[in-house]
């Protein structure tokens, strides 16, 4: 089954005005390079505890002279990072450097640049995703997922630009098997 949510999330304030250079919440980078819009596309694997899929991004450059997407991660595997035109894109994964903020997606770009993908999937480390097996479920049969994204969890859900000031639309198309919707 595939369930889809579009959540059109228009925030009052432009995310240049409302996101303070100094959050120390966040590894990201908004006031450079922001998410205008986010398509995300993933499949729930109930026995290995991951999500898989990708995430497009639709950017707005703040910052014409910036090259560099920077988007939180933590306990995230990133297999790939192409633009919009199908050329992949360099990136690197930082090594943690504080355990709370997880790891820093370092994204190169061209300067013609607007949208990218990211292939990835979560792991069973991701704080976000809470599992629980069919023993603590009402009917006992079926495992269930639920998430938690406050306060900075989002990061390990998707890579994003997880800090409070930072809004975008999006789009969420989940895959998940049978006999785990109405």
């Amino acid at each position: 089954s595939t369930l889809i949510f579009t959540i059109r999330h228009l925030s009052i304030l432009s995310c240049m005005m409302s996101v303070h250079p100094d959050d120390f919440s966040s590894l990201s980078n908004p006031q450079q390079i922001s998410v205008k819009d986010l398509e995300w596309d993933a499949s729930i694997d109930f026995d290995s505890e991951v999500l898989r899929g990708s995430v497009n991004y639709t950017l707005q450059r703040n910052d014409l002279k910036s090259n560099r997407l920077c988007l939180d991660t933590n306990h995230l595997t990133i297999y790939e990072v192409a633009d919009d035109k199908g050329n992949f894109l360099d990136y690197i994964l930082h090594p943690v450097s504080k355990s709370h903020l997880g790891q820093l997606l370092d994204i190169t770009l061209s300067p013609e640049t607007v949208s990218i993908s990211v292939q990835y999937s979560t792991t069973p480390q991701s704080s976000a995703l809470q599992w629980l097996p069919p023993s603590q479920t009402g009917g006992k049969v079926h495992p269930y997922l639920f998430t938690q994204c406050q306060a900075i969890h989002a990061r390990s859900l998707f890579p994003c630009q997880d800090r409070p000031g930072v809004k975008f639309s999006y789009t969420a198309r989940m895959t998940s098997p049978s006999w785990s919707t109405c």
